[in-house]
């Protein structure tokens, strides 16, 4: 990992932490990346993983599980960004249908699952999450913590936040 180079894209946003709002923070690296990046939660997410990063020949796209704690959604985007931002993911080619990016999804999830982790790809899981941990340091310090636990207020709290989809349906169950 080169902790050096996570700490100068960190400090080249040049952003305002005072202010931080992730919609804010992500108009600004959108901007200081200079290609659009295109967020989508997804309910029920149908890859492993959390959330999944891919640039394409002219968008980059973060696909995140959207029924994860917002905490954690909000941590998995950062990391995600961190990727584009550090330079992480070659391009791949143009997808034209939903069948096309799940596959794509899959691929991009299964090379990034631990079982498949090799020196390189290891090195730029570490980067992103140091990248995350700067960026929530850097808030913290602005005292713009709420910013990062806002979006708890309409979370199910009835549904244990580390077992998403598979809790609610066990929850229904217990219900019944």
């Amino acid at each position: 990992m080169n902790r050096k180079k996570v700490e100068q894209t960190v400090r080249a946003l040049q952003y305002d932490w005072t202010t931080f709002e992730f919609e804010d923070f992500f108009k600004h690296t959108v901007e200081y990346h200079g290609r659009p990046i295109f967020l989508q939660p997804i309910p029920h997410f149908e890859v492993s993983g959390y959330c999944v990063s891919v640039r394409e020949h002219s968008t980059d796209y973060i696909f995140v599980r959207a029924d994860d704690h917002p905490v954690s959604v909000l941590h998995n985007k950062i990391h995600e960004i961190g990727h584009f931002l550090l330079k992480h993911l070659k391009a791949v080619k143009i997808v034209d249908t939903k069948e096309q990016m799940i596959e794509l999804m899959m691929r991009f999830s299964r090379l990034r699952s631990v079982e498949n982790v090799s020196p390189t790809l290891a090195s730029e899981e570490h980067e992103a999450e140091y990248f995350a941990y700067l960026v929530t340091q850097q808030v913290a310090k602005a005292q713009r913590l709420t910013a990062l636990t806002l979006e708890t207020e309409s979370y199910d709290w009835g549904v244990p936040p580390f077992y998403g989809r598979f809790a609610r349906q066990d929850s229904k169950k217990v219900d019944q």
